[in-house]
């Protein structure tokens, strides 16, 4: 999120116990994602930036599912920014390795 904002901007975390187990929000006030390539932004490799590996989120998904969570995004709508949401469940059964 840090290194989408241009210049002054933004970043928020929030986090929150639910039913299921705690949310965490990372929003930024950057330009945004195109819905195009939001759908594309969990595939290793893929980046937008021209020094970015495209690893960064591929890796949080991968550590999220092995603890039994999901993780989304959602690119900006009108006013820009985008946001994750990971969603861990506060007891597992099994962790996979």
């Amino acid at each position: 999120a840090y290194q989408a904002i241009e210049g002054a901007g933004k970043v928020t975390v929030r986090a929150h116990m639910n039913g299921a187990g705690l949310e965490v929000q990372v929003q930024d006030s950057g330009p945004g994602i195109a819905p195009e390539l939001a759908e594309r932004v969990f595939e290793p490799f893929f980046t937008t930036k021209h020094d970015g590996t495209g690893l960064g989120l591929a890796i949080v998904r991968r550590l999220v599912e092995a603890h039994g969570g999901e993780v989304a995004f959602e690119g900006g709508g009108d006013g820009g920014g985008a946001r994750a949401v990971v969603r861990l469940p506060t007891e597992t059964a099994e962790v996979l390795t």
